[in-house]
């Protein structure tokens, strides 16, 4: 899993940036995450949002869904298609606009690489004795026009797109309005919670498998990794979900497409990480923020789930 930093009003020419309510040139948010159980008001473990809360919420009504997850081999064939189901809740935000959250359940995983030049070195176990919700999907651009008032992406005239050009601060100030609107508070995953749920108990370079092809994943297909055969360039974002496959918890396009935000800051090495779930936000410039994902852009030749990308562009990128 790709990994970077990013600073603020500082732009990488290689990828989008977006949030997922838990890059590169062009900026985009993350997926939205909230914490704890059906019930519960608080984001908990999220990470990225504040979390004004509105007024006392409703319960949440969780629904079952399918959903299918492929395997591929070493080479980018696709072995088998499992179909699997998963728990979720839905909020309107009005205007026939929902945002859909999946419930993800407390575990344990191996976080990080154990490549000593990496800066995801050393490899730890991470256990997250909590349950959470993350965004089935990226943020839509109709998502945060409904939220926020207004569509900062390059690729406009697709609503179910993820939306780019966001800042990790207007990701953060996302969170806050959404959470003030539906009385839940909603916030980015920490980097740890992020990786755990992309990788939804696989143990391979990534969730599909030891490689992945733009069949399924929304990257360069120029610069294929591993063995697999070089494919489609797509150079643009896509609808969200619209390649049809998701990760074993019910994620999609939690790999490419957009790179996601995180509540972390940016640290050089894994030393004296957080083993608890629990976002690392001190001992670093609080201005360099973490982006995990890979987007439309990214170059998986040597990037996998594994990797970071750390943005110093803290104002200027997604949710």
């Amino acid at each position: 899993m790709a990994r970077q930093r990013i600073r603020p009003q500082e732009e990488n020419d290689d990828d989008d940036r977006e949030t997922r309510d838990t890059p590169k040139k062009t900026p985009k948010p993350s997926r939205s995450n909230t914490n704890g159980s059906a019930n519960s008001n608080s984001a908990g473990n999220d990470a990225g949002s504040s979390g004004v809360r509105a007024s006392a919420p409703q319960p949440v009504s969780l629904q079952s869904f399918d959903f299918v997850t492929p395997t591929v081999d070493s080479n980018g064939n696709v072995k088998s298609r499992e179909r699997k189901s998963a728990n979720a809740y839905t909020e309107d935000l009005g205007g026939s606009v929902k945002l859909e959250m999946v419930a993800i359940p407390p575990g344990e995983f191996m976080m990080g690489s154990q490549d000593k030049s990496s800066d995801e070195y050393p490899q730890h176990r991470v256990r997250i004795n909590y349950s959470f919700f993350m965004g089935k999907f990226e943020v839509t651009q109709a998502q945060w026009r409904a939220v926020v008032g207004s569509n900062p992406s390059s690729f406009k005239d697709c609503d179910e797109c993820p939306v780019e050009n966001v800042s990790w601060n207007d990701a953060v100030e996302f969170c806050r309005k959404l959470s003030a609107r539906t009385g839940r508070e909603y916030r980015l995953p920490s980097e740890a919670e992020w990786e755990y749920a992309a990788r939804a108990g696989t143990t391979t370079q990534f969730a599909f498998g030891p490689t992945v092809t733009p069949d399924i994943v929304n990257y360069d297909g120029n610069y294929p990794y591993g063995s697999a055969a070089k494919g489609t360039s797509r150079q643009r974002t896509v609808p969200v979900g619209s390649l049809g496959v998701a990760n074993a918890f019910g994620l999609y396009d939690i790999l490419g497409n957009v790179w996601e935000w995180c509540q972390d800051v940016y640290h050089d090495s894994y030393s004296d990480a957080p083993i608890d779930g629990s976002a690392w936000i001190s001992g670093a410039d609080r201005n360099v923020r973490v982006l995990r994902g890979g987007s439309c852009a990214t170059r998986f030749g040597p990037l996998a789930s594994t990797c970071e990308y750390s943005a110093a562009g803290v104002s200027d990128f997604r949710r």
